[in-house]
Parts: structure tokens; C-alpha cells; sequence
């Protein structure tokens, strides 16, 4: 008698740590949105401790504050470059004659904007008055002068990519910088401004896992 009540016992211990530690697994998943980036996050089932997932790793939450005394550098993902940043890159563009692969567009540009910039995109706008043709296309160009394929605010590279094409005796075009992507530049916006919009997310996400968690337990 004894024995059986020792192993039904043993029994709901494994099966409660089941449930808690294995089944539906010991955190709760979301995610919190701020400044075009998308940061995932933790919430700990049994204390309620809540972490976000940056590129060092999880970090922990205190008193729903992201503490901003280390390092919490967004993700440096390439993002469409908003279009108040987009109007401070300007510059001068070229083909240039190929040898063997076709012309190629090359582009000098500023970049006077606060994002690190990766790539820009060029419309090109062909005419050949001769023939009455005319025609635009868009070209996706990235840094061919600097090391690490991209270019910090207040700084210039040139940009190149093949045209596809030769242009034909009498054929014009014109161009204009439609669009580029990159990253806000770390220190172009203070760590507090960049983690104010999480803590209140967070808050929130919290204070709505706390009322799900209260009505399952009724």
C-alpha cells in the first residue's frame, strides 16, 4: 500500500514536470517592434521574467526596463532607408564603357543622412530620339569602394553595376535616386530614444501574459 502510494506519487511529480519544464516548454514567446526593427522576446512561465533577443544574446528585463548601461545595438539588417534620409544622399552618376561584359552605371554618392548605407537603387531613364524608343529601368547598386560593402553617414563611395546593355550611337539618359536600404548609424540616436518604445511594449506584453495567465488559472 505504501509502495503504490510512493509511485503514484513519483508519477504526478513527472507528470506536473511535464507539463511545466518540457510541455508547452518553459517560455512564452513573442516579439516587440520599434524603429523598423523586430526584436524577439521571452517571457519565463513560472517567474514571469522577460528577456529580449539581441545580437549578444538574450537580455534580461528589470522592473520592465531595458537597462541602458551595456550594449544594445539594434540588429544591423538592411531596412528601406525612410524618405526624409533618403533626400540627404545626392551625388553624380556615369556609364561607363565596358570591355567585354556591356556598359556599367557608376555612381559617386554622399552620404549626408544618420543610416549606414548598403545599397541605392537608380532609375535610369533611356531615350534614342532617332528610333523614338524610349524606356526606364531600375538598378540595385552596391559599394565597390569600401571594405565592409557599405558607407557611414557624412561619408562617400562610389557605387557600380553592370547596365546590361550598350548604348547605341544617339541614345540619351537621364537618372534619379529612387530608394536605398541600410541601418540607423549606432550613435545617431541616443541608446535611451532607441530602447523607450521597447519598455512600453514590453510592459505591455507582460501585463497581457499576466491577465491570460490569471483567467487560465480560474
Amino acid at each position: 500500500m505504501g509502495r503504490n502510494v510512493i509511485l503514484t506519487g513519483i508519477l504526478l511529480v513527472l507528470i506536473v514536470g511535464i507539463f511545466v519544464f518540457v510541455w508547452p516548454t518553459m517560455y512564452r514567446y513573442d516579439h516587440i517592434r520599434g524603429r523598423g526593427f523586430v526584436f524577439p522576446v521571452r517571457v519565463h512561465r513560472i517567474t514571469g521574467a522577460t528577456e529580449v533577443l539581441y545580437l549578444g544574446g538574450w537580455k534580461k528585463v528589470s522592473n520592465g526596463q531595458i537597462s541602458d548601461t551595456e550594449d544594445r545595438s539594434p540588429p544591423e539588417v538592411s531596412n528601406k532607408v525612410p524618405a526624409d534620409e533618403l533626400s540627404r544622399l545626392n551625388g553624380q552618376a556615369s556609364i561607363k564603357r565596358g570591355l567585354s561584359r556591356g556598359d556599367y552605371i557608376e555612381a559617386d554618392i554622399y552620404n549626408g543622412s544618420s543610416w549606414v548605407i548598403k545599397t541605392v537603387t537608380i532609375r535610369l531613364a533611356f531615350e534614342n530620339e532617332s528610333k523614338h524608343e524610349s524606356f526606364s529601368r531600375d538598378y540595385s547598386l552596391s559599394p565597390a569602394s569600401t571594405f565592409n560593402g557599405e558607407v557611414k553617414p557624412l561619408h562617400a563611395a562610389r557605387f557600380s553595376e553592370r547596365l546590361g546593355f550598350t548604348l547605341e550611337p544617339g541614345q540619351t539618359w537621364r537618372w534619379n535616386l529612387v530608394a536605398a536600404t541600410g541601418h540607423p548609424a549606432i550613435g545617431s540616436t541616443s541608446k535611451r530614444d532607441l530602447i523607450s518604445p521597447f519598455n512600453k511594449q514590453i510592459k505591455v506584453a507582460r501585463h497581457s501574459y499576466a491577465v491570460r495567465a490569471t483567467h487560465s488559472q480560474r
